[in-house]
Formats: structure tokens, C-alpha cells, sequence
């Protein structure tokens, strides 16, 4: 049994200092041990703990001690925390995935009754389902189903020619709504906003329309510095406080989305000028409120600094994508 006298000794002793290194070589397991699930954020988590393990040497205070555990159990909550997010989003994107396949296919009319039945009941399966054994038995059934009703298709195409060509239709449908369910991405984690898969493809149908549109693009500068400083949670709230009052303070048909980064996108494809759209995106952004964000148990009061721009959107959106990345690069120049 270890005293508390012991621990309130100056110097530590050689058993004190068999701890620390016992203690080391339990976060180096860690971080060793630890999955990878998205590589920026793995990679932070072993920053962090490397710089923990670097304070830790054989002659260390027991009260920094307690600080740099408590350092390394944070690191760990918010790294599984954003990687417990990021595969709840894989799941909500193949349970849609699957929804759309099995949407698809109950439209085509050749199958018979009660091959549809069949499906409506694994569209009903489908929506109760809350973990990946539930969606792989969900997939076993789908597979069952499109079988029998392979059968029933060749059956149907040789009866008339007028059967063949319906059913080359309804496949031509059946994969253009798979290509679009596998566009889909669940929504930003953070903010709550569609991704930047959608964000594309909304400049390209606004450009391919003709439609006259501008592209906004807001950043959250040193972002890096405020997750630094403050940690991810401080960073994410400010991000998510940004989506919410451009959502709600500007005019715009399209978006808000997630960008990339610290980065958001809308669209104006309103009947006024481009001088006009600018005068309105840096009065928005001029009139942000501060908002009070918790760091480390006591409330702060921070003003969100936000650089901006405006694009007008053409046929040219390779070009476009290409000048709206290279514009938030330069507003986070400074958390270089």
C-alpha cells in the first residue's frame, strides 16, 4: 500500500519514478493501440499524446502528474467522440444507400405482387434498423428478393417485345437512382450542413441552368489556433454558431453547405447585382454577434473573425472550385 506521505514527498524516489515510467508505457500502448479511423484526426490524437508522454520525466510533481492524465483522458474522449460521430454518418449514408436501392427497384412494375410486398417489408426492416448486424441482415434478405425477382424479369422479357424495352427502361431508372444515392453523404457532423459533395453538385446544376448565380464562400479564420488553444470543442462550437446565423441571417436559395476545412458555401441566384450581393454578405458578416463559448469550466466571450468572397458562378466550375480552395487557403494563412 502506498502512503500519502510518500506522494507529498519533494523529490520523487526511485519506486515513484518506476510509476511514471509504468505510466508512460501505458499511454505509449495506447497510443500504439488505438484505431484509425480518419487519419487527421488520429493524427492529432497521437500529437497529443506524444506531447504528454514528453512532460512526463522520472522527478515529476505528483499534482502535474494529475495534469497531464487528465491532458491524455481529454485527448481520448474527444478523439472518440469524432471518430463515434464519423461512423454513425457511415451508417446513415448505407442504411440511405440502401433505401434508395430497394425504393428503385419496387418501381419496377414487371415484378409481380408479391415479390413488391416482399420489398415494402424490407424497406420496413430497413428504417428499424440501428446497428450493421441489422443491415447485414437487411442485405441477406434484399438478396433473396432480387434473385427471385431476376427470374421473374427473364420470364417477363420473353413474353413481348413491348415487355423487353419497359424493362430496359426501368433499369436505365434503376441505376441512375443508385448513382444518386451514392452521391449522398450524411450531413457535416459538426454543423449539421449538407457536405461538400453536394455543395459541387448544386454549382453544377446552377451553371449547367443558365441561371445567373453567385457563389459565397465564408471562412473561419485561425481555427487551428482556437482548437490548438482551446481544444476541438471550443473550434466545433464556434464553426457550428457560424452555420446557424448565416442560416438564418441571409437571403439564399441554396446552402449553406460544409466546404472544407473551416469553410462554408452558399448560393444567390437572386435577380440583383453583384454589387448588391457583396454589400449585403459584408453587412452580415460586419453585424456577427460574439458569442460565449466553455472553455475549461468558465465561459468566454469570443468574436468569430470571418473572411469572405463572392464568385460569380459559370459553365467553368472546375475553374470556380479551383479559385474558392485557393481563397481559403489564403485566409488561413495566419494558423500556418
Amino acid at each position: 500500500m502506498i502512503s500519502l506521505g510518500r506522494f507529498l514527498r519533494v523529490h520523487a524516489c526511485d519506486e515513484d519514478a518506476s510509476y511514471v515510467r509504468a505510466l508512460s508505457l501505458l499511454l505509449q500502448g495506447i497510443e500504439l493501440h488505438t484505431l484509425e479511423h480518419n487519419q487527421e484526426d488520429y493524427e492529432c490524437f497521437q500529437a497529443e499524446l506524444s506531447g504528454v508522454q514528453r512532460g512526463l520525466f522520472p522527478k515529476i510533481s505528483i499534482p502535474w502528474t494529475f495534469v497531464l492524465v487528465g491532458r491524455a483522458i481529454k485527448a481520448l474522449e474527444e478523439y472518440s467522440r469524432r471518430t463515434a460521430g464519423r461512423l454513425r454518418a457511415q451508417f446513415t449514408e448505407l442504411q440511405s444507400i440502401t433505401s434508395a436501392l430497394s425504393n428503385a427497384i419496387t418501381t419496377m412494375v414487371s415484378a409481380s405482387e408479391a415479390s413488391l410486398g416482399r420489398l415494402r417489408a424490407i424497406q420496413a426492416q430497413l428504417l428499424a434498423a440501428e446497428r450493421m448486424d441489422d443491415l447485414r441482415l437487411v442485405k441477406k434478405h434484399l438478396n433473396d428478393c432480387l434473385n427471385d425477382m431476376a427470374v421473374e424479369v427473364a420470364e417477363h422479357r420473353n413474353h413481348s417485345e413491348c415487355g423487353r424495352a419497359r424493362l430496359a427502361q426501368e433499369a436505365q431508372d434503376f441505376e441512375n437512382s443508385i448513382d444518386c444515392a451514392q452521391r449522398r453523404v450524411a450531413s457535416d457532423p459538426v454543423t449539421g450542413l449538407p457536405p461538400r459533395a453536394e455543395a459541387e453538385a448544386a454549382l453544377s446544376k446552377v451553371a449547367d441552368s443558365g441561371v445567373a448565380a453567385v457563389a459565397v464562400v465564408l471562412t473561419l479564420k485561425r481555427l487551428k489556433q482556437v482548437n490548438s488553444r482551446c481544444g476541438h470543442g471550443v473550434g466545433d462550437s464556434l464553426l457550428a454558431k457560424l452555420s446557424a446565423y448565416v442560416r438564418s441571417g441571409a437571403s439564399l436559395e441554396e446552402g449553406p453547405y460544409r466546404w472544407s476545412g473551416p469553410a462554408l458555401m452558399a448560393i444567390i441566384t437572386r435577380n440583383v447585382s453583384f454589387d448588391r450581393i457583396r454589400h449585403e454578405i459584408g453587412r452580415l458578416v460586419a453585424d456577427m454577434p460574439e458569442y460565449e463559448i466553455a472553455v475549461g469550466g468558465q465561459m468566454a466571450t469570443i468574436l468569430a473573425s470571418v473572411g469572405w468572397a463572392v464568385f460569380p458562378v459559370t459553365l467553368a466550375v472546375d475553374k470556380l472550385v479551383r479559385e474558392m480552395d485557393e481563397f481559403v487557403v489564403s485566409q488561413s494563412s495566419e494558423d500556418s
